[in-house]
């Protein structure tokens, strides 16, 4: 069976819905973001691919893949890739 795909601009109509479990950390010293895409426990036996960036971009992203599903984004360079605003929101890392 054959899912339609959302238009741009039917995914812009739509409500804005939060997603209580899903969190963002932020390093500042590192200047790198984890975006955890699951409540669960992220345990050791993840595969962490790196993405490609667009031609003449630099920036960094890791997708974080376990059991075949996507459970997390390390951004690096953070605070010129990510909005300011997502970035004050974000937990701080702790060492």
């Amino acid at each position: 069976m054959h899912h339609r795909c959302c238009t741009r601009s039917e995914i812009r109509s739509r409500s804005v819905t939060t997603v209580p479990w899903m969190r963002l950390t932020y390093d500042a010293d590192a200047d790198a973001a984890y975006i955890y895409l699951t409540d669960e426990a992220l345990m050791p036996g993840r595969d962490s691919i790196p993405c490609d960036a667009p031609d003449g971009d630099t920036a960094m992203v890791v997708l974080d893949w376990k059991d075949g599903r996507i459970v997390g984004l390390e951004v690096l360079d953070a605070s010129a890739r990510l909005h300011l605003d997502l970035l004050a929101q974000a937990v701080r890392a702790v060492e």
